[in-house]
C-alpha cells in the first residue's frame, strides 16, 4: 500500500499543472455561467419551449428557466463531463504508458515492487485527479449558487453532484478505469488516449443519436453515458441503479487491468 501511494504521489506531482489548470478553469467557467443565469432566465425559458426532443436528450434538460435545469444543461451536461474526461484520460495516459516510455517501468518491474502495486498506484493517481476536479466543481456550485441567488438547497446539490445524473465523479472514474485498462494492456499512450476517448465520445453520441431511430433507440442503454445522463437529480431525484452500473464498470475495468498487466511482457 505504501509503494502504491508513493507511485500515486509521483504521478500527481508530475501532472499538478494540468490538474490545477483544469480545476481553476472549471471553477471560473462555472462561476461565469451561474453569474449570467439571472439575466438570461426569461429568454432561456422561451427558448426551451421550441427545442426538439433529441437536442433536449443530448444536453440533459429542457427546464432552462429553473436554476436546476440550467445547471444540468449548461454546466453538468457539457462542460463538466468534458473536463472530467479530459483529466481522467490525461492522467491514465501518463501513468503506466508514461512510465514505460520513460524507462521507469523497467526499473520498477525488475525491483521488489509488485505489478499490482504499480497498477494500484496508477489507478489511485487517476482517481485522485478526478476527485480534485469534481470536488472543485461541487464547491463552486455550492458557493456560486448562493452568491448568484440560484436558491438551490445544499443537500440537493450534494446529491446531484455525487450520484445519479450529476455524478461527475463516477463518470470520470469510469472513463479513467477504462483508460487505465487500455494502458495496462498496451503500454502505449496513443492507444490509451484513442480508445478511452472513443469510448467517451462514442457513448455520448450513442446516447444522444440512437433515440432518433425507433428501431435502434434501445441501444442507448448500452452506452456508458446512459447511467450518467438518464437522470436529473437536481430536478427529479436519483436512480441508484445507474450509480451501481457505473460502479460496476469501474470495478470490472480495474480487475481486468490487474489481470492483463500482471501477465503482459513489459520488456
Amino acid at each position: 500500500m505504501r509503494v502504491s501511494l508513493v507511485i500515486a504521489r509521483r504521478l500527481l506531482a508530475e501532472r499538478r499543472l494540468l490538474i490545477g489548470g483544469v480545476s481553476v478553469g472549471a471553477a471560473l467557467t462555472l462561476a461565469l455561467q451561474m453569474a449570467m443565469y439571472p439575466s438570461l432566465r426569461d429568454s432561456l425559458g422561451e427558448m426551451s419551449e421550441g427545442l426538439p426532443d433529441a437536442f433536449v436528450q443530448l444536453i440533459g434538460s429542457s427546464e432552462f428557466a429553473s436554476p436546476e435545469g440550467f445547471l444540468q444543461a449548461e454546466a453538468y451536461g457539457t462542460m463538466g463531463p468534458i473536463l472530467i474526461v479530459l483529466v481522467a484520460i490525461s492522467m491514465a495516459s501518463s501513468s503506466l504508458p508514461g512510465a514505460e516510455a520513460s524507462g521507469r517501468m523497467a526499473m520498477l518491474a525488475t525491483s521488489a515492487v509488485s505489478r499490482r502495486a504499480i497498477l494500484a498506484g496508477a489507478a489511485s493517481a487517476v482517481a485522485a485527479a478526478v476527485s480534485v476536479v469534481a470536488g472543485v466543481y461541487w464547491v463552486t456550485t455550492l458557493v456560486g449558487s448562493s452568491v448568484a441567488g440560484l436558491d438551490i438547497a445544499v443537500a440537493r446539490l450534494a446529491v446531484g453532484q455525487l450520484v445519479g445524473r450529476e455524478v461527475l465523479w463516477l463518470l470520470g472514474l469510469s472513463v479513467g478505469a477504462v483508460a487505465v485498462l487500455v494502458g495496462a494492456a498496451t503500454g502505449a499512450r496513443g492507444a490509451t488516449v484513442g480508445v478511452s476517448a472513443t469510448v467517451a465520445v462514442g457513448s455520448f453520441l450513442v446516447y444522444g443519436l440512437l433515440p432518433l431511430s425507433d428501431r435502434f433507440a434501445w441501444g442507448r442503454g448500452v452506452s456508458l453515458w446512459y447511467p450518467y445522463a438518464a437522470n436529473e437529480p437536481l430536478v427529479r431525484g436519483v436512480d441508484p441503479v445507474h450509480v451501481l452500473i457505473l460502479l460496476g464498470v469501474i470495478a470490472a475495468a480495474t480487475v481486468a487491468g490487474l489481470l492483463v498487466f500482471d501477465r503482459r511482457d513489459l520488456r
